[in-house]
């Protein structure tokens, strides 16, 4: 019995610490999600300008 309550402790131990870990680098992935959505995001509108400059010209 003893050892059952043992191992169950040295689970749970196991399975926080891996939470944690996780949990730790949460911060970073969100940071770095949101950077490369920013940049994505300005190569998309800078495409579409570029796209969209010499059809203006041909107007102008």
């Amino acid at each position: 019995m003893t050892l059952a309550i043992l191992a169950i402790a040295g689970l749970i131990s196991i399975g926080l610490f891996a939470l944690k870990g996780v949990l730790d680098q949460l911060p970073d992935v969100i940071d770095s999600a949101r950077i490369h959505r920013l940049d994505a995001g300005g190569w998309f509108t800078q495409k579409r300008r570029s796209a969209l400059r010499p059809a203006m010209m041909g107007f102008l």
